[in-house]
């Protein structure tokens, strides 16, 4: 998840409007954002319920409610709301993620080896390892 929301941010970084989200090459950004989003929205479901007790109940409802927006209703989908979503909700929980795995991590719930994997996967490349 926080890889997802990592890579949003990036692609987004010099984008400051709704207009400019949905121009920028050609909607390609505006839809690798959405199933970034939609990646967020499905993983959450995925976590332990530990986990998941690190993250406002409301907030997990946001997340699973926009992933089934994207999904399900993609040609419904309101520009400014996805826009307003990243610029605004993301930072936040940006770090609910961090703390989660750092949290893990501290009380062993998480495995070491599968972050160690993870620490020297191109794949993650995003995230910076040494926040946790």
């Amino acid at each position: 998840m926080l890889e997802s929301l990592l890579k949003i941010q990036k692609y987004t970084q010099d984008i400051h409007s709704t207009e400019e989200l949905l121009e920028k090459e050609d909607q390609m950004v505006f839809n690798a954002c959405l199933t970034l989003l939609a990646n967020i929205g499905e993983s959450i479901n995925k976590l332990s319920d530990t986990a998941k007790a690190g993250i406002a109940s409301e907030n997990i409802q946001a997340i699973r409610g926009m992933r089934n927006r994207i999904v399900h209703d993609y040609a419904g989908l309101d520009s400014f709301i996805v826009y307003n979503t990243i610029k605004n909700d993301l930072d936040p929980l940006k770090e609910t993620f961090i703390k989660i795995i750092h949290e893990g991590l501290v009380n062993k719930s998480f495995d070491e080896g599968e972050f160690e994997a993870a620490k020297n996967a191109g794949f993650y490349k995003f995230i910076d390892f040494n926040l946790f």
